[in-house]
């Protein structure tokens, strides 16, 4: 699934970013997750955590409230809307929450 240019400027962003905060960490850094938003020691960030992180970004970039789990349902509306069949939508929501889809058919 391609993403828009917009996103991948976004997500190398943050990659610089995490790569200085692996650094910073040494041999704290717990490799392995391959999660682009992390803990400054590589660990996945718990729910609360991140949920304050996105209301400070959003807050910080000026863009009205929303709820955290409102992004993946209006990706998936948006995947949906672009053509990516039903399945792939399920299936990228699948990777991005750890929750199973469920089944087609």
């Amino acid at each position: 699934m391609a993403l828009p240019a917009l996103a991948v400027a976004a997500r190398d962003r943050q990659r610089a970013r995490q790569a200085a905060e692996r650094l910073v960490a040494g041999r704290r850094w717990e490799d392995g997750t391959g999660l682009i938003f992390t803990t400054p020691v590589g660990q996945p960030p718990l729910g609360p955590a991140a949920t304050g992180h996105f209301r400070l970004a959003r807050q910080r970039h000026g863009r009205p409230a929303i709820r955290f789990h409102s992004l993946c349902q209006g990706a998936a509306s948006y995947l949906a809307d672009a053509g990516l069949p039903l399945r792939a939508v399920a299936d990228a929501l699948e990777a991005t929450l750890g929750a199973p889809a469920p089944p087609s058919g």
